[in-house]
């Protein structure tokens, strides 16, 4: 007996709108988020809660593990068993989750900057974790390539984070408001948590399933899950590691003005990580038909480089304009920085696509090398430039570093699509680690 509902996919296209217009939603509702605490509680206040986010950020390896895009590749590129390989992962990650939370801790208590926000950072640890559950659970809808399920999730999610913002600032008495939006936040996750695991009930029943357990089973999953999740987590890297390093060698002033740009920049990339998102799927499922995906990959990004800059243009024009309507004249620094800072625009449109079709024909190896190199000298520039040309030079250095990195990823995949044959089938992939009980 069959334990998979069968479902009909939905096209490319009606994938993309629904998963765009949620992203836009949440990415609004985060964005206004902070543009709230910024307002309220001025560049130390957004540069504080930032820096906190981004510290947390950099555990992201060991919290997600690449688990939820190793699923989504298996279960769509070679139709495994969903419920069994699920149940497998989720073992796993509750490990994997204990583990992360006492790293935080252990390296939040130790670095001194970091120990006088110690239950803020935990907070927020406890947040992305639960972010991290959420987002396995709505992968289950990539899977099936019906997207706007998701969507609509996800679009709760964000509408939930900017509720909670929007009642600590309007409800005076908090000792430490920042935290109390942490510990919303959290809330929300898990309210986030339970409506996700309600709507795919139907896909895993447990009770049909039984599993080989052990750690020979979890490093199998680890070995080929944590190259996805470094190229996850080292596609951001860059952004992330430069709020870090300003909060800590120039202040949260400075941290807060960096932010209040990168946050203008995640708000344009909505449009290229929805149709990454959508594409992750699709590449693994034609990843035996590279003539399809030669096609399909140049006519995106064929669109996407023309997109990327004409909103670099934009920026670079009128994006200090737009930083100082929208974060208020106490962000006039971060304005000034707009004609540096908008010209990440182009390799920030441009990576998530390349990267998702890398990892959907088993070439992920590739990408995160690149991001691990790019990013290890970003890091090193930044410790030396940052004291001494602050904002500007951690600026310019970022700038630096994504063009490397999109650079390098389309060298990366103009080459490997040129072979005939990039995937080589697994010989039992997920199903070697589970047992589906039949009647």
């Amino acid at each position: 007996m069959s334990v998979q509902r069968q479902v009909k996919p939905r096209g490319l296209a009606a994938n993309f709108s629904s998963l765009l217009t949620a992203q836009l939603w949440h990415r609004g509702c985060l964005g206004i988020s902070a543009i709230l605490v910024a307002h309220t509680f001025g560049r130390d206040g957004l540069g504080r809660l930032l820096a906190g986010i981004s510290f947390v950020f950099m555990f992201w390896p060991l919290i997600d593990a690449g688990l939820a895009e190793l699923f989504i590749r298996d279960v769509a590129g070679h139709r495994e068993p969903l419920p069994a390989y699920a149940r497998q992962v989720i073992r796993l990650k509750n490990w994997l989750t204990l583990v992360s939370f006492l790293a935080i801790w252990a390296v939040a208590e130790a670095y001194t900057p970091m120990r006088d926000d110690l239950s803020l950072i935990a907070c927020l640890a406890l947040v992305l974790i639960m972010e991290s559950y959420t987002t396995l659970l709505r992968s289950i809808f990539r899977i099936q390539e019906r997207m706007h399920k998701e969507a609509i999730l996800l679009a709760i999610d964000g509408s939930l984070k900017l509720a909670v913002v929007w009642f600590v600032i309007w409800t005076p008495g908090f000792s430490d408001p920042l935290l109390a939006i942490a510990i919303g936040w959290l809330a929300a996750g898990l309210l986030s948590w339970g409506l996700a695991a309600w709507s795919v009930r139907a896909w895993w029943p447990w009770r049909q399933v039984t599993t080989s357990s052990g750690v020979g089973t979890w490093f199998a999953l680890l070995q080929r899950s944590l190259p996805l999740v470094m190229v996850f987590s080292l596609s951001l890297m860059n952004l992330r590691v430069a709020i870090v390093f300003l909060g800590v060698l120039s202040g949260h002033a400075d941290a807060g003005n960096f932010g209040a740009g990168e946050r203008l920049l995640e708000a344009i990339q909505v449009l290229p990580l929805a149709l990454a998102y959508v594409l992750l799927p699709v590449s693994a499922r034609l990843a035996n038909s590279m003539e399809e995906l030669r096609t399909l990959t140049r006519r995106v990004l064929g669109w996407l480089i023309g997109g990327a800059l004409i909103v670099a243009w934009g920026l670079v024009v009128w994006g200090g304009w737009l930083l100082r309507l929208v974060f208020g004249s106490a962000f006039q620094q971060a304005a000034s920085l707009m004609g540096v800072l908008g010209w990440i625009a182009v390799p920030l449109f441009l990576k998530p696509v390349m990267e998702k079709i890398l990892c959907g024909i088993h070439q992920q190896g590739m990408v995160w090398r690149a991001y691990l190199i790019v990013s290890f000298a970003n890091a090193l520039a930044l410790s030396i430039v940052v004291p001494a040309a602050g904002l500007f030079g951690a600026t310019s250095c970022v700038l630096v570093a994504e063009l490397a990195s999109a650079t390098i990823l389309a060298v990366g995949l103009w080459w490997s699509l040129r072979q005939e044959q990039v995937v080589h089938a697994l010989p039992q992939g997920a199903g070697a680690f589970v047992q589906v009980e039949t009647q």
